[in-house]
């Protein structure tokens, strides 16, 4: 909806999004849990569907406190440097790239 210019649909679907998010104020984390029985199925993965969502936090609201929440949960959730598949892991990586990019985290002030 935000890449076709309706940026009210795409602010809702974002909010409908928070609405089953489980935050851990703790932890400083947000992720979404899986749906039960189907766990083959590519939707019902908890890193793909938190990095996904983090991709659409950082087109429609990138300084969104939930992005930064996302990010930890990913981070938290590796095993070693990757997650548990390629697939994750690209999924993964794509996501935090942007949000790096978004929040110009490569462009370090050395003064």
């Amino acid at each position: 909806f935000h890449l076709c210019g309706d940026a009210e649909r795409s602010g809702t679907l974002l909010r409908n999004l928070e609405t089953t998010a489980r935050i851990d104020p703790d932890n400083g984390t947000a992720s979404w849990d899986d749906a039960p029985g189907g766990w083959w199925c590519w939707w019902n993965n908890k890193v793909e569907t938190s990095a996904t969502v983090l991709q659409a936090y950082m087109v429609i609201q990138p300084k969104s406190p939930n992005s930064q929440r996302l990010v930890r949960w990913l981070v938290n959730n590796r095993r070693g440097n990757a997650w548990t598949s390629t697939r994750e892991t690209a999924e993964a990586v794509y996501a935090l790239t942007e949000y790096v990019r978004a929040h110009r985290e490569l462009d370090p002030e050395y003064t």
